[in-house]
Formats: C-alpha cells, structure tokens, sequence
C-alpha cells in the first residue's frame, strides 16, 4: 500500500513536469537532464564559496534538495499559467465561484464596530492613591461589572471613584489591513464577538488594564466581484491544475523501471 501510494505521487510529480513542458515553462525533464543541471548547480556553488561570493541556500544540493527546489519553482510555474490563461478566460466560472462563495457568506466584509474603551493605570499615582496591579484588575472587574449592568462608563468611572479614561475606538475594514501584534490581534478576535451592549474580558498592558464595551455595530455588507477576483482566479487555478494533473496521470502511460519500483523505501 505505501509502495503505490508513493508511485501515484510519483506519477503526479512527472506530470506536472511533462505539462511544464508542454506549456513551454521548461525544457527537457529527464533524469538525466536533472543529474547535469544538478551538477552545474553545485559547481557553480563550489566556485562562489571559493571566490567568497555569497550563495544563497546550501552550499551544495543533495539530489533531493535539489529536485524539490526545482519542482518547486515548476509548480509555481503551472500554477501562474493557469492563472493568467485559462482562469482569465473563464470569467464566467469565475463569477459563478464568487456568487457561490457570497451566497455562503465566504466574502462578507468586516464589520464596523464602535465600542469605549475603558482603561486603568497602575503602579503609579493615581491622584492621592497609589493603584497596585492588584488592586487595578479588581477595580476593572466592577467596572466591567457597572458596564455589563447598562450602566453609563463615565457614571460607573464616577461612582467607583477612579481615574480610568473612557475612549471611543472604531473597528472596520482598515483596521484590520495593517500588520498587528499578537496582543492586538486578540483584541480584535475578541471585539468582532461584540453585540451591542456587550463587554470584551480584561486586557492587560505594561502598566494598564481595559476593557471594550461594543457601543453600535454596522455589517459590513458582501465583497464585489473586483475585490475578490484576484483570490478567486488563484483559488480557481488551483482547482484547475490540480484536475488536469490527475486527469493526465490517469491517461498517462508512464513505464517505471522493477529496479526502481523494488527499490522504493516503504516507511
């Protein structure tokens, strides 16, 4: 069993070498061929170290480092062929993959989502007092408390005799294109759970706690078609390349030597 599943990997492999070939993206894809570039490859490695060039990657390939980075490139190869000429050409495969997708809710756009945002210092003068972080959670968790109840932030701020600061933060589409920390993103996955009303758990900073309290939320309505197309092109090229492949493998007669067959390691 392990043996034939190797072999239809096998199999799969070449012929994405052989539609390389066909599509023009490569020249000749025989062992052989394999073996010379392989060795060119290392000795125009070797002569770089020599000289104290720089050389990318190791200094020199193994053969099975070197075939899975050649393989590599041929696949990223298929696949932009296939994007840029038979993807574009089904325009109306593509549309109908979106309007599926829409229909599903894959492409809804963020929501946008107000909330306050009540934060407390601590481990430094907090008018006459001193707040410990201690003593800062346990004041949040009342505010969050007096926030939960239907309270008013300033009112619960006020009642609790606190120097906390009650902000405004909006969350929508542009908050979420921009590289964010891994503390953010938690702030983020925390408040796209908000209804209006609704309070986040505690968040901790260096020297400060707050929570959000969701205020009014807006949906963010569908995705158009020209926002998607691009991912729906990559998405459909891939569906396509991986189809043709086994639809090729399976018509393909490919002669595999009984040494090599024999010689397959099962692991």
């Amino acid at each position: 069993m392990a043996k034939k599943k190797t072999l239809e990997k096998l199999k799969i492999i070449k012929t994405e070498q052989l539609l390389a070939k066909q599509y023009g993206l490569t020249g000749d894809v025989s062992y052989r061929s394999f073996k010379e570039k392989l060795a060119e490859e290392n000795e125009s490695r070797a002569e770089a170290v020599k000289k104290g060039q720089p050389v990318f990657g190791p200094r020199e390939y193994s053969e099975i480092a070197y075939f899975n980075h050649t393989h590599d490139k041929i696949k990223r190869l298929l696949l932009d062929y296939v994007a840029n000429h038979e993807a574009r050409a089904a325009s109306e495969a593509l549309y109908a993959k979106y309007e599926y997708m829409r229909k599903k809710g894959e492409l809804k756009k963020p929501d946008r989502i107000r909330t306050q945002v009540v934060e407390l210092a601590f481990g430094s003068e907090d008018g006459s007092s001193f707040l410990t972080r201690s003593a800062a959670m346990e004041t949040m968790n009342g505010i969050r408390s007096g926030l939960a109840g239907g309270k008013d932030a300033s009112e619960v701020v006020r009642q609790l005799a606190v120097n906390a600061s009650v902000k405004e933060r909006i969350f929508d589409e542009s908050t979420y294109a921009v590289d964010s920390s891994e503390e953010e993103e938690k702030v983020f996955a925390a408040v796209r759970k908000l209804k209006p009303g609704e309070v986040s758990e505690r968040f901790e900073t260096a020297g400060s706690v707050f929570v959000l309290q969701c205020t009014d939320r807006t949906p963010g309505g569908d995705l158009g078609f020209e926002d998607v197309q691009d991912r729906l092109k990559w998405k459909y090229a891939e569906e396509q390349l991986e189809k043709k492949v086994i639809e090729t493998a399976e018509n393909a007669h490919l002669v595999i030597h009984p040494k090599v067959y024999d010689e397959i390691a099962v692991r």
